[in-house]
């Protein structure tokens, strides 16, 4: 990386009046990349402690991660450096949230990574609803995949109810994204049953939890074992990862790396200011060029000069289209 090795990212500090440290992890991996406005990361986020289960090893990048564990708690960024060079980057999120009861100290300033501070704007009465505050409403628009991981089978309710906000989320109309993320429910390694057996336990604890979900709410929902199954974990999430792509491509809603690193900034301070309402990713990746207070006066009086359907849908639509996109945005930003 450009300034330093750091993996952490994002973390929480104090007791009464919490600060959320924004480190610029995120923006030194975009810039190490070759040509970042031609790359197209995802991000596969991990919930669970990697020293709970030895299969989130085999997707963690080999590099520092020892040294994630000596530092203070928080969400650390990795880069896949098996993807470094390809067109589609892989970057690994994952917690070190050990105490879930309290916050660490606010760290003193550093002067080998640039980081900001910001403050939450709420008072918090249960750390662990933080963190998984930060998940559902800073990580989860931004991620393709997000692995939930199992150490036992006696622990799948717990993570029933982490997934549940996630999967809510999912059919808000008031939830703007265009992000197809996919839910990966990863069972411990001393699992024997069948895929179809675990999955079937999951599916039932979510109907159960959801109340009347929607038709297709567990589209988005598979599971691995690693018992009996020809492919390997980092294999699996990158299927699920791919499947997550090509939804996201077919709405047109895929970034590149500057994009990325640009809209999760905004993202970022949103989180810090607000306590419910979402971030509209489609309204950031705007903010570089307003939308003209008088351009509802202009369009009005183009319209009020057409007489036919046939000149609208000929000529006039299609012209204000391409006015919009040739003078309000850049050649490459997404639609």
């Amino acid at each position: 990386m450009r300034n330093c090795n750091h993996r952490s990212w994002l973390s929480f500090h104090g007791k009464d009046q919490i600060i959320f440290r924004h480190a610029s992890t995120l923006n030194d991996i975009v810039m190490s990349l070759n040509e970042p406005a031609q790359k197209f990361p995802s991000l596969v986020a991990m919930i669970g402690h990697a020293d709970d289960t030895t299969l989130m090893h085999h997707v963690l990048p080999n590099a520092r991660r020892r040294a994630d564990h000596e530092e203070a708690d928080g969400l650390f960024l990795q880069l896949d450096p098996d993807t470094a060079f390809s067109d589609r980057p892989t970057l690994i999120a994952h917690d070190n949230f050990s105490k879930r009861t309290t916050f660490t100290p606010e760290p003193t300033s550093t002067t080998c990574h640039r980081h900001t501070l910001r403050e939450l704007q709420w008072q918090v009465n249960n750390p662990a609803e933080v963190i998984d505050d930060l998940y559902c409403r800073l990580i989860r628009p931004f991620a393709d995949v997000t692995c939930f991981f199992s150490t036992d089978t006696n622990d799948i309710e717990q993570i029933v109810e982490r997934m549940v906000p996630w999967l809510k989320q999912r059919h808000l109309k008031s939830y703007p994204s265009v992000s197809c993320h996919r839910l990966l429910f990863v069972s411990g390694p001393s699992e024997k049953r069948s895929p179809a057996d675990v999955q079937a336990q999951l599916f039932k604890l979510l109907h159960q939890r959801l109340q009347d979900p929607n038709p297709d709410v567990f589209s988005c929902v598979s599971v691995y074992v690693k018992h009996g199954s020809i492919h390997t974990l980092k294999d699996r999430i990158k299927k699920e990862a791919d499947v997550a792509r090509n939804l996201s491509a077919q709405r047109h809603g895929l970034v590149n790396a500057v994009h990325f690193d640009f809209l999760f900034r905004h993202a970022s301070d949103h989180f810090a200011s607000t306590a419910q309402e979402p971030f509209d990713m489609l309204a950031a990746s705007r903010l570089h060029r307003p939308v003209p207070p008088g351009l509802h006066t202009h369009l009005a009086d183009l319209f009020k000069e057409v007489d036919t359907l046939e000149d609208m849908t000929a000529f006039v639509a299609p012209f204000v289209a391409g006015c919009l996109a040739l003078d309000n945005y850049t050649y490459d930003v997404q639609c």
